[in-house]
């Protein structure tokens, strides 16, 4: 059975009962919210992270002119299930009806003057949780993926009475904004507290592409709380209003419900529907039914929408080492933050890759065949360009080549792809420290130079100014066209590699495609793994990667030293390395080298 959080998160994440529940709704959120038609169509009209913590978030939905909050309440581990509580909050626009429904307390803050601000951040401000929220969403997951429930907890009515009135001073004078005895609150919690579950829920289905198996709801008698002016607060019975709870069942019902009993509802949860009957009329229309492929159906995609948007298509290039995984992760972040999905295609030239393990699991890296774009991606990219976009329908895709690719040998397949991508540009990362010898020495540098659309000269800081300059001249006169940026770390702004009237393949590169085609064979450069023996000291190792001789040009890989529990990840570039640690302990030990003749080189790891 493909259900189901095994399809968002991984594997590991939901053994671990203390987070699976946030980790799962947060997998809901963001992956709802990569395709702008998509997330339209389900409901949502803006999603904010607070910075102070990744598990709350305010956002905007249809149909409601206030923003919505939710928040991590608890989550525990009952029975082996994963069980979480987040509470849902709604904050009215200042001028909006429903302000007068809330309480005095909760109606005098949306006036203040930061109110808007302090929303940005409400989960820090206990005053704007208490005074707003309206309900919970529950979250229960076994840890082996195989089950997962969706509830909402909320009342038809949250009521409070002001046995001796409210009154507030101003300038001296005292008014009576309450009369003795009348409600101070009287919100329909419920029915706003629905409208945030059905965006939830049809973004469940829609994410899982599994419709709920089941159905179940309780109800109890509601209350309604009087307080005097003394602070004295009592709960009675309301009989014209209840609270209630309602439950979708993705796969298996985690232990048999026992986690989702609460003995403060005096009743079990008792089923209103299950697969293979028919749906109670009142649920018939409700989105989490609607949002995902069956037999005669298709899927909520933007093709079912009538949506064209096409990938944008940037192919990133760059000689070895240049920094192109640190921009990668720049952009990619950058993307997330505006709810953009970037998928990402890679390769390495040896066996074994590491940037996509690097960059972590946010992304799509489609792993392609052993060796570089243009021997082994030639062919293969239009395979992956059509996996990528009918499985993720990203915002972009980057095609991150390997530091020894030419970058015209892709043109020819890219061409091919106009019905599918958007093609923006060729960016090529530059090494600025080792820029004129690399333009001297490889012919495929100056190849990625010459077919640049954005040229991004990296590692600016270690460069002085008149070695810039001249660079600055080499490159403008290989490539005039190029727009030419300088950074650190990679860090650029990632509008400065979009055109704004992106132009077909065929118009920008195919002069150039028929006279430039070499590759890295042209400058002898290959690659090769080399065996590490059972024990590596981190001393020697460093001893030994100062011996290299100059044809060695990179080395990169993963090393687990003694005494260390994970790997450290180490990257090598022209007579410069970095070890840093890495928290991947699955990620396995291996080290490639990238150079010039290397197999007369006999290269070794001898420690």
């Amino acid at each position: 059975m493909r259900v189901i959080p095994n399809s968002i998160c991984p594997h590991a994440v939901l053994e671990e009962s203390e987070v699976a529940a946030s980790e799962v709704l947060k997998a809901i959120i963001v992956r709802s919210n990569f395709i702008p038609g998509i997330r339209f169509k389900l409901g949502w009209r803006g999603v904010k992270d607070c910075c102070s913590t990744s598990d709350a978030w305010t956002m905007k939905l249809a149909g409601h002119e206030g923003v919505f909050g939710i928040r991590r309440g608890t989550v525990t581990e009952q029975h082996g299930v994963s069980v979480g509580v987040f509470p849902i909050s709604y904050f009215p626009q200042p001028d909006e009806d429903l302000v007068d429904s809330f309480s005095v307390q909760a109606a005098l803050i949306t006036q203040l003057d930061e109110y808007k601000p302090l929303l940005r951040e409400f989960v820090r401000h206990e005053a704007l949780c208490d005074a707003f929220t309206i309900g919970a969403i529950h979250i229960a997951v076994l840890p082996d993926g195989t089950g997962f429930t969706l509830g909402l907890e909320s009342s038809t009515r949250l009521a409070s009475v002001a046995v001796d009135g409210v009154v507030v001073e101003n300038n001296g004078q005292q008014n009576e904004i309450v009369a003795a005895g009348e409600y101070d609150q009287n919100l329909p919690a419920w029915d706003i507290a629905y409208d945030f579950l059905r965006v939830i829920a049809a973004s469940t289905s829609y994410c899982m592409q599994h419709r709920p198996g089941g159905m179940m709801l309780r109800t109890r008698e509601g209350r309604i709380v009087e307080y005097t002016a003394k602070g004295t607060c009592i709960a009675v019975p309301d009989t014209d209003e209840h609270d209630k709870q309602i439950v979708l069942q993705y796969g298996k019902m985690p232990q048999e419900n026992i986690v989702l009993e609460d003995s403060s509802w005096g009743q079990p949860l008792e089923s209103i529907w299950q697969a293979g009957e028919e749906v109670p009329c009142e649920y018939a229309d409700e989105g989490w039914w609607h949002s995902l492929p069956d037999a005669e159906t298709h899927a909520l995609d933007k093709h079912v929408l009538g949506i064209v948007e096409k990938p944008r298509l940037i192919v990133l290039t760059g000689f070895l080492g240049s920094g192109k995984t640190s921009f990668l992760r720049e952009f990619i972040e950058y993307q997330i933050a505006r709810n953009q999905f970037v998928a990402v295609v890679q390769n390495e030239i040896g066996k074994q890759g590491l940037d996509g393990k690097i960059l972590g699991q946010e992304y799509a890296v489609t792993e392609v065949d052993e060796g570089c774009v243009c021997c082994s991606l030639v062919g293969s990219l239009k395979a992956a360009a059509i996996e990528l976009t009918h499985t993720f329908q990203p915002d972009y895709i980057v095609v991150e080549t390997t530091g020894l690719a030419n970058p015209a040998n892709l043109l020819s397949e890219i061409a091919e792809l106009e019905e599918l991508i958007v093609f923006d540009s060729i960016t090529t990362v530059f090494d600025a420290s080792e820029g004129s010898r690399c333009l001297q020495q490889f012919e495929v540098a100056r190849s990625q130079a010459a077919m640049a659309d954005t040229i991004l000269l990296n590692k600016v800081d270690l460069v002085d100014k008149e070695d810039l300059r001249v660079l600055h001249e080499e490159l403008r006169k290989m490539n005039p066209r190029a727009s030419v940026l300088e950074t650190i770390h990679g860090d650029v702004h990632p509008c400065a590699l979009e055109s704004e009237n992106p132009r077909s393949i065929k118009d920008k590169r195919m002069p150039l495609l028929l006279t430039d085609l070499r590759n890295h064979t042209h400058d002898k450069m290959s690659s090769i793994s080399i065996p590490l023996p059972d024990v590596v000291e981190r001393s020697s190792f460093e001893a030994w990667l100062k011996t290299l001789p100059e044809t060695v040009y990179r080395v990169k890989g993963a090393l687990t030293f003694s005494g260390d529990e994970n790997p450290s990840v180490v990257q090598f570039v022209a007579g410069r390395y970095d070890i840093t640690p890495h928290p991947a302990d699955a990620m396995s030990d291996f080290l490639i080298a990238i150079g010039q003749d290397l197999a007369d080189e006999g290269l070794q790891l001898t420690l």
